[in-house]
C-alpha cells in the first residue's frame, strides 16, 4: 500500500532536518538542500517568499518559517488558522490543505503539491479573478496576497497555495 504524502513528508522532514537545522537565509537553505539532493539522489527544489522557505518534492511541499517578518506578513501557523477558517466557512475547496508535523522540535507545514502556478499559467490574474463572484467576495473580505504566483490549478479548478491570515 502506498503511504500518504503526509507520512512521506514526515519521513522527509526527519531526513532533511540535519541539513537545514541551522539555516537562517534562503541561500543557506538552497545550499543545504543541494547537499541533501547530492547525498540522497533526490530532486528537491527550494522556493521562498518573505516569511517561508518551501521545500518542493514531486507530490508535496514542506513550508518552514524563517526570518522576523512572519508575524507581520503571516507565517505558516497563521496559514493553518486561515485554512481552518475557510474550512469552517465552507470554502476550503479553494485552498491547498495544510497540515503540521513536529520533527525534532521544529514544526513543518505540509501541503500537497499543486502544479501550474505562476504567470505562465495564470497571466496576471489574481485568485479573486478566476473564481465565482461569491468566492471572490469571500476571498477579498478574508485574505490578502492572492496574486498569480500564489495559486495553481487542480482538475481545472483554482487552488490557492499561499494565503495570508484571515481577517480577525
Amino acid at each position: 500500500m502506498k503511504s500518504s504524502y503526509i507520512v512521506r513528508a514526515r519521513h522527509f522532514a526527519e531526513m532533511i532536518y540535519p541539513f537545514i537545522v541551522n539555516c537562517k537565509t534562503p541561500n543557506e537553505y538552497e545550499q543545504a538542500v543541494e547537499n541533501f539532493n547530492i547525498l540522497y539522489k533526490r530532486n528537491v527544489r527550494v522556493a521562498h517568499g518573505q516569511t517561508r522557505i518551501v521545500l518542493i518534492t514531486s507530490d508535496y511541499v514542506l513550508k518552514v518559517d524563517y526570518g522576523a517578518m512572519g508575524k507581520m506578513w503571516g507565517d505558516s501557523a497563521c496559514e493553518l488558522k486561515a485554512y481552518n477558517k475557510a474550512f469552517n466557512d465552507g470554502f476550503a475547496y479553494l485552498f491547498a490543505r495544510i497540515n503540521s508535523v513536529m520533527v525534532n522540535e521544529k514544526v513543518y507545514y505540509i501541503m500537497p503539491r499543486i502544479k501550474d502556478i505562476g504567470f505562465e499559467h495564470n497571466g496576471y490574474d489574481d485568485a479573486y479573478e478566476v473564481v465565482t463572484d461569491e468566492e471572490s467576495d469571500y476571498l477579498f473580505e478574508n485574505f490578502r496576497d492572492l496574486h498569480y504566483e500564489n495559486y495553481g490549478w487542480k482538475d481545472s479548478h483554482p487552488v490557492i497555495v499561499d494565503y495570508a491570515c484571515a481577517s480577525e
